[in-house]
């Protein structure tokens, strides 16, 4: 309740939440689930035929570039705003490009849930860890299918939403919960677990797709490692990269590259 209020209260550019929150019936036992789900439904803009080509050029490609640099550089982001104009930009929407992003991620059947509840108790984590999980999204974080941003949650505590601070982060504390305990609605994880891609192009022509996802299931990832990352990278010590080291795996990828590209280039 305390979140359907601070979602009213709050007008976002873009975003659908408005609409529903005056009339879903936030008291009923599925509102949660029929919200997302007619939220999810809703039709897009008409997109453009993957027959044609987009009508862009190299100028359009670099105003893009320019916007999104100044965008960077509003959010504090300067290294990136850099790396934006040098952007090749997004591939244009047609047969091959969906193609090739189908190759790099076919479509695979959903994983089989167990049936037996685990021995230990679940994680549980309480309304201020949420809050610092939230703050601690980088400025300008991109949104998912839902188009909420953490931006959003964060204004929903300021203003007229200050006054039901503390209601709305133990609203979302709950959700979080319910998440750590493996209870999420089944009919819902498809969308949370889920994430468009956005098929950047690369200087060999080739595509990068880039998968953006849901705050929620990144809300609730950065709350599991918030309260277990110190222990277990403390319990696999200097056996992995994965677990409590920054931008660990992608180090060792970036190392592994390296190594291939020297022995190659010395003929060895």
């Amino acid at each position: 309740m305390a979140f359907s209020h601070a979602l009213t209260s709050c007008s976002w550019e873009g975003c659908g939440y408005t609409r529903f929150c005056g009339g879903l019936a936030w008291g009923d036992e599925d509102g949660f689930v029929e919200l997302i789900l007619s939220l999810l439904a809703q039709p897009s803009n008409e997109a453009p035929s993957l027959d044609k080509p987009s009508p862009s050029s190299d100028n359009s490609a670099t105003h893009i570039n320019v916007k999104q640099c100044l965008r960077k550089v509003a959010d504090g982001h300067f290294t990136a705003a850099v790396k934006v104009l040098c952007s090749l930009g997004v591939a244009p929407f047609r047969n091959d490009t969906l193609k090739a992003l189908v190759a790099k991620h076919p479509t695979l059947t959903p994983p089989v849930m167990p049936d037996f509840l685990l021995s230990e108790p679940p994680l549980v984590v309480d309304a201020d860890c949420v809050f610092k999980c939230i703050a601690s999204f980088p400025k300008g974080t991109s949104c998912g299918r839902d188009v909420l941003r953490a931006q959003h949650i964060l204004d929903a505590f300021c203003g007229e939403g200050s006054a039901i601070t503390g209601g709305l982060l133990k609203a979302i504390a709950a959700v979080v919960n319910l998440c750590l305990a493996g209870r999420c609605p089944k009919i819902l994880a498809e969308y949370v677990a889920s994430a468009p891609l956005m098929p950047l192009l690369k200087p060999d022509n080739e595509i990068r797709p880039i998968a953006v996802g849901m705050i929620w299931r990144r809300l609730v990832s950065k709350a599991a490692m918030r309260g277990v990352g110190k222990e277990m990278a403390k319990y696999l010590g200097d056996f992995q990269f994965g677990v409590g080291v920054p931008s660990g795996a992608e180090a060792v990828l970036h190392s592994a590259n390296r190594f291939l590209n020297e022995f190659h280039s010395d003929g060895s």
